[in-house]
């Protein structure tokens, strides 16, 4: 009712209600009430509103203001004239022919096939179509994270996952439409990305968990590896297949949670992997990495397995802590120094006390000059 006198108050016209019929009013008012409620439930829902729009990949809000992506607005000012040919009646189903909606979609559709350039028809001419929208998007997307993730962003950001009092911040540098979860993951791919010069797609990797804004929604379900990338042709290294995953979960939560899994992706990527000639290479990565489960990813190389009728000596999983990352981004480490170390380490007779000591040294103490 309070809502009700206060718009009463600034928005109707009293000298306007003194001149009309009672009729008149109870139309008005009528009006008037159900505007007023339509602007309060739009204003109690507009995040859930945000978010289910979001998801359509068509409207951003980038700096808080709601628009159509640019491929998508494009899209409508081509196909903008031939709206007129379904203004013609409110009542449309009934009084548009379906004959005449049916060519006007097909002027839309040749309309969009001409400004593009496509000369294909059938399926072949919406695939060409979605080849040529999903390049400029990657293109946009690269943009934006060379812009705003620099590396010392992205440092300082990794920080602040050490600490979940710190949840608030992360919201705050990169999307409040996200978990903190999808956040890392978000953020790590990134920064993976970067250990490895650039080389890998990004964009394929991350297209359907990003927005219309490229921020993070959402993270990998658990029924696989968080984050993979194919690596072949970098370096002289042999070809295989990188495997990241990520958590937030510490000491015990991380033994409960994420022993298992990982290594269950580890081992079905190497069946996968197996009449590939492909070796995998797990990191386990998280803020703080619980000593056991460091120990314990490590005695999995020592097993060997059986996969159709191969002997695997064993799985490659390496633990990494957030700062272990920054310390490679400062540092500027590429992806062979870092390959050849974590196999070496892994394989190595070091003891369990002082193997991966060992390897943290050797990342802390890299000079690029002496490589």
């Amino acid at each position: 009712m309070k809502k009700i006198i206060i718009y009463i108050k600034r928005k109707i016209n009293l000298d306007y209600l003194s001149k009309i019929s009672w009729d008149e009013f109870d139309n008005y008012f009528i009006k008037t009430l159900h505007c007023l409620r339509i602007k309060s439930t739009l204003e109690d829902y507009f995040d859930l509103n945000c978010w289910h729009l979001r998801m359509t990949d068509i409207f951003s809000f980038d700096l808080k203001l709601i628009s159509l992506v640019s491929n998508v607005e494009k899209v409508f000012r081509i196909i903008e004239p031939q709206f007129n040919l379904l203004n013609d009646s409110e009542n449309l189903e009934k009084m548009v022919d379906i004959i005449k909606i049916n060519n006007c979609f097909k002027n839309i559709n040749n309309k969009i096939l001409q400004y593009y350039n496509i000369n294909e028809s059938g399926s072949n001419s919406l695939k060409k179509f979605a080849q040529i929208i999903n390049v400029e998007k990657e293109q946009k997307f690269l943009k934006f994270i060379n812009e705003k993730f620099t590396d010392e962003f992205l440092i300082n950001v990794m920080t602040l996952f050490e600490n979940r009092k710190n949840d608030s911040k992360i919201w705050k540098y990169i999307s409040d439409e996200a978990t903190i979860p999808a956040i890392y993951e978000y953020i790590i791919t990134i920064v993976w990305w970067k250990i490895l010069k650039k080389e890998v797609n990004i964009y394929d990797l991350l297209k359907n968990k990003i927005d219309a804004d490229f921020l993070p929604i959402h993270h990998t379900t658990g029924l696989k590896a968080d984050i993979f990338f194919e690596i072949e042709g970098l370096y002289d290294i042999p070809k295989h297949t990188l495997l990241i995953e990520v958590t937030l979960s510490e000491n015990k939560g991380q033994r409960k949670m994420e022993l298992e899994p990982v290594h269950r992706h580890t081992l079905d990527q190497v069946i996968k992997n197996i009449d590939l000639n492909k070796t995998v290479l797990t990191y386990f990565i998280s803020p703080n990495v619980d000593t056991i489960i460091s120990q314990m990813f490590r005695n999995y190389s020592k097993f060997p397995i059986i996969i159709k009728d191969k002997l695997i000596e064993g799985v490659n999983i390496m633990s990494l802590t957030n700062q272990l990352l920054i310390k490679i981004l400062q540092k500027n480490i590429n992806y062979k120094f870092l390959y050849d170390l974590t196999i070496n380490t892994i394989n190595s007779s070091y003891n369990q006390k002082d193997w991966f000591k060992k390897f943290e040294n050797n990342i802390f103490s890299y000079n690029e000059k002496n490589i």
